[in-house]
């Protein structure tokens, strides 16, 4: 018969001797045990490449090492049972994955009060690690809304990926609760959003449709790419925006604003830049910016014709190209002088 050891009793240096030959899913549960070992746990694990959370079908967490992933995914029987509210006791599957996609290791154990949330912050401070990013897809609207947001609330994340078909209340209590710092990809709400509590204060905000958004909106976000997607702004609208950034009361971090008509609707240059000091330039030119989005990259072109207007010393390069004579695209980039 095999006898406990009991790891608690070994001097620290010879604890931590031992806690280095345990793998990472193991550390884990070993951390989950007190705060004693949780304590332990942290100078030993190492630090992962990436902590990622998914909400698409089950609930998942994600880190990725050097040559493998360990997934986490939270009582999916429980789900069956209650599909209105999210469980906090249930089977804990954990697997491995090499990185050649192959199945190395699967474990599943009971944990009873210990909310998806609970874990989410266990293993973040862990690790010591901000979220990643933070994927929500449509199967998140089977749940309470208050239960939403308790899962979310004060959560800091570098991403955040939200699907199609999510009701509106649900995206605003998501966008509401969570601080994002880097990228939030949106594909579509509708006008009826209220964006009263809503900070677009992250690095770089990619949108499918932006009709729940005035130009007030847009000229107070503080982030430094903006893509709005379609839009059904007026050319007395994008006027309005220029003249608010040439006033430098604010975002003085944008480089990158892009935007792109509705159909039927062709934006003119001479209305857009009414009133603006504005200087044609025919020819071609290359700007670097500073995104953290690998598939904009790090530098835009500017095919001519282009206008330049000027706010102290910084350019900002307005493009207004019309597509097949029925819709309109415009960029905006700002670069020093």
């Amino acid at each position: 018969m095999s006898k406990s050891f009991p790891l608690l009793r070994l001097p620290h240096l010879a604890l931590l001797h031992v806690l280095r030959f345990f793998s990472t899913a193991d550390l884990v549960d070993i951390s989950l045990c007190s705060k004693v070992t949780k304590y332990f746990v942290k100078r030993v694990i190492k630090k992962p490449r990436k902590l990622q959370f998914f909400i698409d079908g089950e609930f998942q967490i994600w880190i990725s090492l050097r040559r493998s992933q360990i997934i986490w995914t939270f009582y999916y029987d429980e789900l069956k049972e209650n599909p209105h509210r999210i469980p906090s006791s249930g089977i804990v599957k954990v697997t491995k994955w090499s990185g050649w996609g192959v199945k190395t290791m699967e474990k599943n154990y009971q944990m009873n009060d210990f909310g998806i949330r609970n874990w989410m912050d266990h293993i973040a401070k862990l690790f010591n690690l901000l979220l990643n990013d933070l994927t929500i897809r449509d199967f998140v609207k089977m749940f309470e809304i208050q239960d939403v947001r308790n899962l979310v609330d004060g959560l800091k994340i570098q991403n955040v990926r939200i699907g199609y078909f999510i009701p509106d209340s649900y995206v605003q209590t998501i966008l509401e609760s969570v601080q994002i710092s880097k990228i939030l990809v949106l594909p579509s709400t509708s006008r009826l959003m209220s964006l009263e509590n809503i900070k677009f204060n992250m690095e770089e905000l990619k949108l499918e449709l932006s009709h729940f958004l005035t130009i007030d909106h847009v000229s107070n976000m503080n982030c430094r790419f903006i893509d709005l997607g379609y839009s059904n702004f007026e050319d007395s609208q994008l006027n309005s925006f220029l003249k608010s950034w040439m006033t430098g009361e604010w975002n003085r971090e944008l480089e990158v604003l892009r935007t792109r008509s509705e159909e039927g609707k062709i934006w003119i240059t001479e209305r857009v830049l009414n009133g603006l000091d504005a200087r044609k330039v025919t020819a071609e030119r290359t700007i670097r910016i500073k995104s953290v989005n690998r598939s904009i990259g790090k530098e835009v072109k500017l095919t001519p014709p282009s206008w330049d207007i000027h706010r102290e010393n910084t350019i900002g390069s307005v493009i207004i190209r019309s597509i097949d004579d029925i819709q309109s695209c415009f960029l905006f980039c700002v670069w020093p002088e």
